[in-house]
Parts: structure tokens; C-alpha cells; sequence
């Protein structure tokens, strides 16, 4: 239990320890009544629009509320593992992190719920967890975070969350799911509801509202992926900053591809086997899921027997499946690194080693790559005034995505009590 105050002092300090500690009474003291109450405003929710998303949940909550959690599964919500006593992951070595997956697994899995993903208590993690997850039943997971500042000033209560999250700053991460030692890893995007109301300080659904359709602009001009998380204790007082937000999405043109996130990893490790090879006379032929989306940058309506309609990003217009495509390539010098050639192929590019430059819509010789300089990357390539053919990220020709998620780490303050002694 020390080391759960000793925690709580560390990420919030003592103002938001005291006022979370009277908060986290507050609502828990409602018990399994407010888990139905906040179901059924879910539903009230969402219900109309046919979303659906993800809760992650503990094993010891399906243990006591198994009805409970089967009632969010029946209506078409995704179940995921949050561990099994929500314990902070880089606390436990590594052979204790496999016990929390493989235990978590078989209970959620044994209720009934055909798990697949699973989220770190507290987005916290490390290598061991990494390690714990690739060989484990788990297909994918969604702990990194993507810090989107647009105007807020991070001050202490912020930097209090630096040694817990792994935090990554929009303009050096792409928001898109990003696979590390053979896990998927879906990530979040911030600020989520805690931080939003309870750092910032935003009370008014209004102002949530504002600041969310703020970033999710943002995103969805670069075509990524915003993924909206919440805490279910705190629904009633931020769902109609979130119903709001999902009308502005699906108010969007280009659309909004709006997915729960098994569906999404799904896609994702479907789209990663595509493949292209040249065939005579200039073409090439793209092997790629039915549901993929092929796009062409700086193309007219008609061009070399293609039709597209509309742009679906920046210049990007999708283009009429065919049986072969024009050969608008990108060529890579022999400096490229590796990790550079790999990287457009995830996003979809047909690149390719060559010493031909006049071959390729476009040639890139250089000796580095990083993380940090792959949005620079990808504007290069998008700058480019030759065509170029892209295997777009997303299916069925939307701009970008959109998935929320929740975390159910207690019901009721026995919970919060388990929870606490196991931390």
C-alpha cells in the first residue's frame, strides 16, 4: 500500500493526491450501480451512431462483476486485459509481468470474451513487458502515448506523469500503431479525460469538446489515428464532450474510418503482408487486401487508364482497382538505411534499392533514418511532382481513424481496496 500513496504523490502531488483520493471514494462508493448506470448512458451514447469500442478490464473486476462486463460484451464492445489487480507493470520483474498476462488472459478468456489485446495498468510499462507480451497470448497491446500540446502549457502536474507514460510528442511521432519486438502497439492519444480535467483543469463539456475537435483536426489532415480514452467512472461528466466529438468525426470529408481497436489491429496485420512486383511495359502489380485503398499523388481525374474520384489526402486521389498500375516508384540509393526502406513500405510506398534514378517517380539518397525524421520523410515523398502509387494506411478510402477506449480497473471501492493492496 505504501507503494500506491508513494505512486500517487509522485504523478499527481499532494493537491491532486487528496482531491483524487476523495474523488476515487466518491465514485466507487456507487459500487456495481454506477458501472450499469454509466453502461447505459454509453449506450445512450453511442448506441444511435452503431460505435462500439473497447473496454480494458481487470481480471479480479470480472471475477466480482462478471455479469456486469458480459453486459458491455453483448452489446457489441470489445474486452480487453488491464492485468489482473491494475499493478503498475515496471514494478514486477519479469517472470511476475508473464504471470499478470497469462493469469489475466485465462480469465478473461475462460468468461467468455475471446480476448486479444491488452493494455498496461497505468500506460506504464518496460522492456520486460515487452518481452513478457511477445511471448505471451496476447496479439497486441496499446500503452504508448502521443502528447498533442496544441496551446496548453505543460506545467508540474504534467511533468509529474513523465516517469510513468511513455510520452511522445506529435511532432516528432506519427499517431499510427507501430509494432516493437513483434507486438502491435496501438497508441493513445493525449491529453485523455484525466488529464484534460483534471490537470488542465477543463470542467465544461464545451471546452473538452474544443480542445479534442482541436487535435482531432490535426490528425486527421495528416491521416493518422486518434484514439480518444476515458475513464468510465468519470462518463457522466464528460459525455457530452465525447458525443460531441463523435459528430464532428463523422461530420468529416473525407470520412473517418470509426473502428474498436481489435478491428483496427486486424487490419493492421492484414495490410502489413501487402506486396508489389514489376511486370513488363512499365507496371506493376500490388498484392493487397480486398478492403485496401490504392492512391496516387498529382494525378488528373484520368491518367495512363486509371480513374479516380475525390482527394483523399493532401493531393492523394484513390484510384480504380486494376489487374496492374503504372510504375510510380520511389527509388533508394545504396546509403539508405535499411529501416528507411522498411518504413515506406509500411506506409505504403513502392520502394525500392536501385542505381536507376530516372527509373522512380522519386529517388532518395541518404545515409540516416530515425523515428524522429520520419514525418520530414514522408513530406518529402508527398512533395514529390511525379505521380507516386501508394498503398493508402487505412481501408475503404478514409482519411483517417478514430477509436475510443476505456479502462475498468475497479467497480466498487472492495475493488479499489484490492487494487491498492496488490499495486
Amino acid at each position: 500500500m505504501l507503494k500506491f500513496f508513494r505512486h500517487l504523490f509522485d504523478t499527481k502531488g499532494l493537491f491532486h493526491a487528496i482531491e483524487r483520493s476523495m474523488e476515487v471514494f466518491w465514485r466507487f462508493a456507487l459500487g456495481g450501480r454506477r458501472l450499469d448506470n454509466v453502461t447505459d448512458l454509453v449506450e445512450t451514447v453511442f448506441g444511435p451512431t452503431d460505435l462500439r469500442m473497447t473496454f480494458f478490464v481487470s481480471a479480479g473486476a470480472v471475477h466480482r462483476h462478471r455479469t456486469r462486463i458480459k453486459r458491455l460484451h453483448d452489446l457489441g464492445h470489445d474486452i480487453g486485459s488491464h492485468g489482473v489487480y491494475h499493478s503498475r507493470m515496471d514494478m514486477l520483474p519479469l517472470d511476475l509481468q508473464t504471470k499478470v498476462l497469462n493469469e489475466s488472459y485465462r480469465v478473461l478468456e475462460d468468461a467468455g470474451f475471446g480476448i486479444r489485446g491488452f493494455r498496461p495498468p497505468y500506460l506504464n510499462y518496460n522492456t520486460d513487458t515487452r518481452i513478457a507480451l511477445e511471448n505471451g497470448p496476447f496479439g497486441w497491446t496499446s500503452g504508448e502515448v502521443i502528447f498533442w500540446n496544441d496551446g496548453f502549457e505543460n506545467g508540474e502536474s504534467i511533468e509529474r506523469l513523465g516517469p510513468l507514460y511513455h510520452f511522445h510528442q506529435s511532432d516528432h511521432k506519427l499517431s499510427l500503431p507501430c509494432e516493437r519486438l513483434g507486438v502491435l502497439d496501438i497508441p493513445v492519444t493525449a491529453p485523455d479525460d484525466e488529464i484534460l480535467y483534471e490537470r488542465y483543469r477543463l470542467r465544461s463539456a464545451d471546452s473538452m469538446q474544443k480542445a479534442w475537435c482541436k487535435i482531432f483536426e490535426d490528425i486527421h489532415r495528416r491521416g493518422e489515428l486518434f484514439h480518444v480514452l476515458f475513464h468510465p467512472e468519470r462518463f457522466p461528466q464528460i459525455s457530452r464532450a465525447i458525443d460531441g466529438l463523435v459528430d464532428y468525426v463523422q461530420s468529416r470529408n473525407p470520412s473517418v474510418w470509426m473502428t474498436r481497436l481489435d478491428e483496427l489491429a486486424r487490419w493492421w496485420s492484414l495490410r502489413r503482408n501487402w506486396r508489389w512486383n514489376r511486370v513488363s511495359n512499365g507496371r506493376v502489380e500490388l498484392q493487397i487486401p480486398e478492403e485496401a485503398s490504392v492512391l496516387a499523388s498529382a494525378v488528373e481525374p484520368e491518367t495512363e487508364g486509371l480513374i479516380s474520384d475525390g482527394l483523399i489526402y493532401k493531393d492523394y486521389r484513390r484510384v480504380s482497382t486494376a489487374e496492374n498500375y503504372p510504375a510510380w516508384t520511389v527509388g533508394l540509393s545504396d546509403r539508405c538505411p535499411k529501416e528507411l526502406g522498411k518504413f515506406l513500405h509500411r506506409e505504403g510506398f513502392l520502394a525500392e534499392y536501385s542505381d536507376q534514378p530516372e527509373q522512380h517517380s522519386l529517388f532518395i539518397d541518404r545515409g540516416d533514418f530515425s523515428e524522429r525524421n520520419a514525418r520530414a520523410l514522408l513530406e518529402e515523398v508527398d512533395s514529390c511532382e511525379k505521380p507516386v502509387l501508394r498503398v493508402w494506411r487505412w481501408p475503404n478510402g478514409h482519411q483517417s481513424a478514430f477509436c475510443i477506449s476505456a479502462d475498468i480497473c475497479a467497480v466498487d471501492l472492495r475493488d479499489f481496496v484490492e487494487r491498492t493492496l496488490n499495486f
